[in-house]
Order: C-alpha cells, then structure tokens, then sequence
C-alpha cells in the first residue's frame, strides 16, 4: 500500500514531529520511498536514529524531522498508521487470502528459526497477549481486527504441528491409518 498517513497517535515522536493524517511520505533520508513497507522497514531500522522524512501534504512539499522510539517488540516506532483503502469485494477477498498466506508463511519461518536458534524463542502467555491487545486497540479498531487475524492463524499454524494432544498430531494419524488402510494399534 502506499506511505499515506491514516492517523497519528498522540503519545507518539510522530505526532509532535507535526505529522498529521493524510500526510504521504515521499521520502527518508534522501531515500524514496514508494510503499507503505519500505517506510516502516526504514522505520523499524532506525530506533533512536533522526530521521528526515519528506512528505505532500495537500501537494505541498515539507520536510520533517522525528526520532523513531522502541516499540515492544524493539523495533522502531513513530506512532503512525496507514490510510485506510477502498477496495472491491472480490478484491478484498484477493488480498485476504494472499495476507494470510503471507502471515501463515512469516509464522513458519519463525518457527524454523526458533528450533534452529536463529532467533530468540519468545512466548507470551494471556497477560502477555492481554497487554498486546490494549496496545494494538490504542491505534484503532482496523488495526485491532489486523491483530486479532495475525493471532488466528498463528492459532492455527500452531494447531496443526504434529505435535501429541494438537490436531496436527490427528492428521499425522488418519494419514497413516489411510494409506495403511486399517486402523493403528492403541498402543500407537
């Protein structure tokens, strides 16, 4: 999507940098920027860092400069969220399926990462979660329902590992059990 500013949040270097709603970021630090993505990346890169943002506010050019704070997960953040757009049925359902496959992709290669000690194992319990949900709400009800998605199909992704007392482990045992053609043994 692209880098349009759909709300600023008060407690945020955003807001008191002077960036308002509908501002559109055209670049950082010199850099283009074309996406939504390409901004948050640079965002998320630069914890502490100032950074100088060229934006189009109503097509007048202005330069800002904010200082992106850590967010939770100890990345970068400045208090922004994208503009909302409006899109077709069809094409809503498009990009739902592509996001969840996305998502259900980022979730795999977590996991991978975490069994290979590439990344740090990081598990929340429902305080945790419970904590997250209020931070999420904070930012507005679209990006609630994105988080309350993201935590579906880590649900299920999750569910369906073969792991014992997981419907994952079930499936492993009807796959079995069909090209066996009979039932396994109980002590199986």
């Amino acid at each position: 999507s692209e880098p349009l500013i759909g709300e600023v949040n008060p407690d945020y270097p955003a807001y008191s940098a002077g960036l308002e709603a509908g501002d559109r970021i055209t670049a950082i630090n010199g850099t283009e920027i074309d996406s939504w993505n390409d901004m948050t990346s640079f965002i998320q890169e630069n914890v502490g860092n100032e950074l100088t943002l060229d934006i189009d506010r109503n097509g007048e050019q202005k330069e800002i400069t904010v200082t992106p704070v850590k967010g939770d997960s100890g990345s970068g953040i400045i208090g922004v969220v994208a503009a909302r757009e409006s899109v077709s049925v069809g094409s809503a359902i498009k990009t739902g399926f592509i996001q969840t496959y996305e998502l259900t992709k980022l979730v795999l290669v977590s996991l991978w990462q975490m069994i290979t000690g590439a990344i740090g194992v990081e598990l929340s319990g429902p305080v945790g979660v419970g904590q997250m949900v209020g931070q999420v709400a904070s930012y507005g009800f679209f990006n609630f329902l994105v988080f309350v998605a993201a935590i579906s199909v880590n649900l299920g992704v999750v569910n369906l590992l073969p792991l014992p007392a997981l419907d994952g482990s079930r499936l492993v045992f009807l796959v079995l059990e069909g090209i066996r053609r009979k039932p396994l043994s109980p002590n199986v």
